[in-house]
């Protein structure tokens, strides 16, 4: 399933670094999502790729705008990677079957 800019995304419920539950239909009609998907933390292009987002956060994290980054790591490890890096914005952790059936393009990337 291939999504265009602008295109609605399917709807998910995943954890954030802090363990809260995040679902993405939460955000409809308040606000605009950016999902970043990053597959590990604490690699160095990944790393590079989040602090350009968080460096540049007022291009997209903003009143109509929310980012939430997603990754297969550990709440525990994501926890630890934006602290580490001070990011701005939520990291979520990512459950392969969910995820790999509603963003199968994005996912292939990755492999």
């Amino acid at each position: 399933m291939a999504l265009s800019a602008g295109e609605k995304a399917p709807n998910f419920s995943l954890f954030n670094s802090e363990k809260t539950k995040i679902t993405l239909s939460d955000f409809e009609g308040s606000k605009n999502v950016l999902l970043l998907f990053f597959p590990q933390a604490f690699t160095g292009v990944c790393t590079k790729e989040l602090c350009s987002v968080r460096d540049g956060i007022n291009k997209y994290h903003n009143d109509s705008t929310e980012v939430l980054g997603i990754s297969v790591d550990s709440v525990f490890t994501l926890d630890k990677f934006k602290a580490e890096q001070q990011y701005n914005f939520s990291l979520l952790r990512k459950m392969f079957p969910i995820c790999m059936k509603l963003f199968m393009s994005h996912l292939l990337i990755w492999v």
